[in-house]
């Protein structure tokens, strides 16, 4: 209910397993939100009003039916933990790429096929799950993301290669292929 959106110093909300199918524009209103939990709904598409939510640190959309993220997105600067596992996302959005403080990212069960090289720019990245996709290569900057302690491969197509290049690459790096 929009009666949700006039609470202005909320700072956790947990929507999880509704039916939700998109987030009203309004939801800008809650200003102070810094947890937005929604897994388990039908969301499909995510509003420009969700975008404006500058203070939000943890966002979970995971098991929805989203496919793209909208430009506005980077906006959302303050975003330590992104999970947007179990959705259709067949590229991983640069929108995300630009989210400068994330510290987790769960992209697991999506239809990705590659990652693209601005992937590097999350220096502050420490967990990255990739498992479950369609991934057969990685791109090579990935070495520059130095703060990675956890990467989840399983699941995916690499070659015995580029396994390798993997561990050497990001040597102080727990990988799981």
């Amino acid at each position: 209910p929009l009666e949700l959106c006039q609470l202005n110093n909320l700072k956790t909300l947990d929507l999880s397993h509704n039916q939700i199918t998109h987030l009203p524009e309004e939801i800008q209103q809650l200003s102070s939100l810094r947890e937005l939990i929604l897994e388990e709904n039908k969301i499909s598409y995510l509003s420009v009003g969700l975008c404006q939510l500058i203070n939000l640190e943890k966002l979970d959309l995971r098991s929805n039916q989203l496919t793209n993220l909208p430009t506005q997105f980077r906006q959302l600067n303050d975003l330590k933990e992104l999970c947007l596992y179990g959705n259709r996302l067949a590229n991983l959005p640069l929108e995300v790429c630009q989210l400068s403080n994330l510290k987790i990212l769960d992209l697991e069960e999506n239809q990705l096929t590659n990652l693209p090289i601005e992937t590097s720019q999350m220096i502050h990245l420490e967990k990255f799950f990739l498992s479950y996709n369609n991934l057969t290569l990685l791109p090579v900057e990935m070495d520059q993301l130095i703060n990675l302690k956890v990467l989840s491969l399983i699941g995916n197509r690499f070659s015995t290669t580029d396994q390798e290049r993997f561990k050497t690459s990001l040597p102080n790096c727990q990988i799981k292929i």
